[in-house]
């Protein structure tokens, strides 16, 4: 059930996201920077949960790399929304 909720949250911040950049109108707003923020932490959230969630909890305490590939997760997810993301935005 935790998995569907994941994914249906990633798959509306995708959503939302091509919204925001298919509409130049709602470029040119202020607040357009927190939004996209938001964006992305729903997004890495979402993306976090659904592979918490794929490893079963008995192997997922016993290891010790799971933490170091969360890390690099987030550091290529970061990469990607500052280098792609949002110079089309801004």
């Amino acid at each position: 059930m935790a998995k569907k909720l994941y994914w249906t949250i990633a798959v509306l911040t995708i959503g939302t996201l091509i919204l925001i950049l298919s509409q130049p109108e709602i470029k040119g707003k202020k607040n357009i920077i927190w939004i996209t923020a938001l964006i992305y932490t729903l997004f890495t959230a979402s993306i976090h949960g659904i592979l918490a969630h794929s490893l079963e909890p008995k192997y997922r305490k016993n290891l010790i790399i799971y933490p170091v590939l969360m890390g690099i997760l987030f550091g290529i997810l970061a990469c990607i929304y500052l280098i792609i993301i949002m110079p089309q935005i801004c």
